[in-house]
């Protein structure tokens, strides 16, 4: 009875110690936590520049170059990057909304590996490999791929990148439900530039790159030390009412309107531009992000 008394009064005295422990780690959190900036009337989220890939994939891309380079001088593979040259100038034609019969005739020819919906035994529906030999039957969910080593460029079951697959573009295209196109990826394409692409195939995405390329080149007159007077005499009116962070206001001119301004710019097709005021009113800080 006496050892059952000590065991438990270790584990108490032990549960005490944890809890002191974990109430002053609470509270040393509390206390790092900053105060409210009085002059602050709102704190949205301004993202700063995005990371550089990690060291690996600049590796691997820099090692992929190389095998390009090789390749190509090798004349055994003239005609593949013949092909992939084709066809990443007619990739530019194709447009969100066509058939999948009107992309396969602006590619030139049916693609190197097609993968459709089909309902399995259960009566399930699975998308599954089709032969190309029967792309009229396709109606619905489908997705075609061009690679121009004639190979599936990924794999059926994972949809990862074959990994002995060679350093080639190639080009996927997605149908939705009814049969319409609704993404185009070049697999080297800089995924900025395809969003800049399709942002300008519609009206409201023309007049956002209008007027990121307008503030663009007002702001080349900009210089540290303005007031807020003379740079909204030059830039115009900013999308949102000046910000107070601090000692420091803030103009944001942003392409998509207000709402970008909360959201993180990693992957967006146009850039915004933030003009940071000192105490004093005088410009000391313009970024683009």
């Amino acid at each position: 009875m006496k050892k059952l008394f000590v065991i438990l009064f270790v584990l108490f005295v032990g549960a005490v110690i944890t809890l002191k422990v974990t109430s002053r780690k609470d509270q040393s959190v509390l206390r790092t936590t900053p105060e409210a900036l009085p002059r602050t009337t709102t704190q949205p989220h301004r993202p700063g520049i995005a990371r550089a890939r990690p060291g690996t994939s600049q590796a691997a891309n820099a090692e992929e170059k190389h095998l390009r380079e090789k390749l190509k001088e090798d004349g055994s593979y003239a005609r593949i990057f013949a092909k992939e040259a084709e066809w990443r100038e007619k990739f530019k034609g194709l447009k969100k909304g066509m058939t999948l019969q009107e992309a396969v005739a602006m590619m030139g020819e049916p693609p190197t590996f097609l993968l459709a919906v089909t309902n399995t035994a259960t009566g399930t529906p699975e998308i599954v490999p089709v032969s190309t030999n029967a792309l009229q039957t396709v109606k619905s969910f489908a997705y075609l791929f061009y690679s121009p080593d004639d190979l599936p460029p990924k794999d059926v079951q994972t949809g990862e990148l074959r990994p002995n697959r060679l350093p080639l573009d190639f080009f996927e295209l997605q149908f939705d439900i009814q049969g319409r196109l609704y993404s185009m990826i070049d697999n080297c394409d800089d995924p900025r530039e395809r969003l800049r692409r399709e942002l300008s195939e519609d009206a409201r995405g023309r007049e956002m790159l209008a007027k990121e390329a307008e503030w663009k080149e007002k702001s080349k007159a900009l210089r540290e030390g303005l007031t807020m007077q003379e740079v909204v005499a030059v830039m115009g009116r900013p999308t949102v009412a000046p910000t107070e962070i601090g000692s420091q206001t803030m103009l944001d001119y942003l392409p998509r309107g207000e709402t970008s301004l909360f959201k993180m710019s990693g992957g967006s097709a146009v850039e915004n531009l933030t003009l940071t005021f000192d105490s004093t009113g005088k410009l000391e800080k313009i970024k683009w992000w």
